[in-house]
């Protein structure tokens, strides 16, 4: 059902000039680091019909040495679910503003 929207934004994102990345940014598409803009384009374009590898995602974080997380918006859901993948090895944050982001500072 989503196909017709993945080729939307393979038309849209295939547009777009995507540089390689600074640092390593972990896509829930399969779960690895990737810095290689096309990389990145491709995987944002499969993640629409793809599965999504949080779980698996979140332990490629916590291995490259994540310990602090933030969840943005309202509720606290992927709060929840970061303790049932990495107990209490990572910090959660949760901010609905940006003034709460100041405070995170």
């Amino acid at each position: 059902m989503m196909s017709p929207a993945e080729e939307k934004m393979r038309e849209f994102l295939t547009s777009l000039d995507f540089r390689n990345s600074e640092f390593p940014i972990v896509q829930n598409f399969h779960a690895k680091a990737e810095t290689d803009g096309s990389v990145i384009r491709e995987n944002l374009i499969r993640q629409i019909c793809g599965p999504v590898l949080w779980s698996q995602s979140i332990l490629t974080l916590k291995n490259m040495g994540m310990d602090k997380a933030i969840e943005c918006g309202t509720g606290r859901v992927l709060t929840g679910l970061m303790k049932k993948i990495c107990a209490d090895q990572v910090q959660m944050f949760v901010t609905n503003s940006m003034e709460d982001l100041e405070l995170l500072k």
